[in-house]
């Protein structure tokens, strides 16, 4: 075994695609600082991409060098072969990780260093373990090479939201919300690493014993369980969430009623929703028909069009539907502040002069919210990004007079809006 390891690592070293695969990760890991944070978190899967392309040459440089026989007689077993493919291909894989790790907290510069490990450690289990599965399935290494990258591409085109549909076996799920790390996902997403190496035990074309065969189907068979009790879990968890009452909460007098979620979760909704009716009425905006604010903790995705937007109002209460934990940080991708101001201020106005200064008076609200908020729930990154918020570029003397009020006489902001 050790023969064969240093024969692998004199090949692998002096190959030139070693290099072009390093040269190429330090290009993406560089210019994803020159995208915004939602394309480059987008962007994430082509580590992915690049890891298990290597792995996938790692797997099969006995094809390549046409020594493919003298494996298959060899006395090693297939667990071992395979034991050292992987820790040959973790170890390659490794510095290209540790990029991300650094783009990672970059991006998330107030998220412990020890969740954003676990969420990036995950995720090269995974590019590391599905080439295996791969490579067992097609024999032709190009055809493998092809599914990698379409598996890739599918997670960059799902980026957001939409990979709430796959939550349990997504590899790129936790870097939406690292912060409140999906610890389902991870447990489906290692289940998924570990069939894929154990598929590679069972099915492959060396000769294995019986023992390791055995051993091998009875643990993914346990996997597969674990996977499919996770798809179940959902529509478990909302059966018996619609069987609990609400709980109610006081909070500076507002009713809150709740199910699902813990309380600092509340105290987190309450607090953003209080600041915002406080500044709507430093603005002059009085008309808020909300005394109730109904917060459900949902597992079932809603439709397309509300996949972005979890909050509505029914008669004078506000309610609140998360369905996945990215909504309950409020500083990377969600903005809870913009989504429920504008339904708090829905108004339609009838002049063109009116909906501008009203878009304005809302950008202006938000930033207060996010700058003025005493309960830290926002970062220093979050304010730098709504320093220019409401600023317009409007010249004319409608909008010049209305940002004056803004700053002079902001109590008198929402009736001038009415006057025009």
């Amino acid at each position: 075994m050790r023969d064969i390891f240093l024969f692998w690592s004199k090949v692998v070293l002096r190959s030139d695609y070693l290099l072009t695969y390093y040269a190429i990760v330090i290009l993406l890991c560089i210019s994803q600082y020159f995208f915004t944070v939602s394309d480059a978190q987008a962007l994430i899967p082509l580590y992915g991409i690049f890891s298990s392309v290597l792995t996938i040459q790692i797997i099969t440089l006995h094809q390549r060098y046409h020594v493919e026989k003298i494996l298959m007689i060899s006395p090693i077993s297939n667990g071992k072969l395979l034991l050292w493919q992987w820790v040959f291909s973790f170890i390659l894989t490794t510095p290209a990780i540790m990029l991300l790790v650094g783009f990672v907290k970059f991006v998330y510069v107030e998220t412990p260093i020890y969740k954003i490990l676990l969420i990036v450690f995950v995720f090269q289990l995974f590019t590391i373990s599905i080439p295996f599965l791969m490579a067992t399935i097609f024999k032709n290494q190009a055809v493998s090479i092809i599914l990698i990258v379409i598996i890739y591409f599918l997670l960059m085109l799902m980026h957001g939201y939409r990979l709430e549909t796959i939550q349990y076996i997504a590899p790129t799920l936790n870097f939406m919300y690292p912060d409140f790390i999906h610890y389902l996902n991870v447990i489906g997403v290692l289940s998924v690493c570990l069939c894929s190496i154990l598929f590679a035990i069972l099915f492959s074309r060396r000769a294995t014993n019986k023992t390791e065969k055995w051993i091998a189907g009875i643990i993914t068979s346990m996997m597969l369980f674990v996977l499919l009790s996770l798809h179940f879990y959902n529509g478990y968890k909302e059966e018996e969430l619609l069987n609990k009452p609400y709980q109610n909460y006081q909070y500076n007098g507002l009713t809150i009623q709740y199910k699902g979620v813990s309380i600092e979760k509340v105290k987190n909704y309450a607090n953003v929703y209080k600041d915002i009716i406080q500044i709507m009425e430093s603005f002059g905006v009085n008309n808020i028909p909300y005394h109730t604010l109904k917060i459900t903790r949902v597992f079932s995705l809603p439709d397309n069009n509300s996949l972005e937007n979890i909050i509505s109002s029914s008669g004078n209460i506000i309610e609140i539907r998360p369905y996945s934990n990215k909504f309950f940080e409020f500083n990377y991708g969600y903005n809870i502040t913009e989504d429920m101001i504008n339904t708090l201020m829905d108004e339609q106005w009838e002049t063109k002069e009116q909906t501008n200064c009203y878009e304005v008076l809302k950008r202006t609200i938000e930033q207060k919210v996010i700058y003025t908020n005493k309960s830290m729930l926002f970062s220093e990154a979050k304010k730098k990004s709504v320093e220019n918020l409401f600023i317009s570029n409007e010249k004319d003397p409608y909008m010049e007079k209305f940002l004056q009020i803004l700053q002079e006489e902001p109590k008198n902001a929402y009736l001038y809006i009415k006057r025009l």
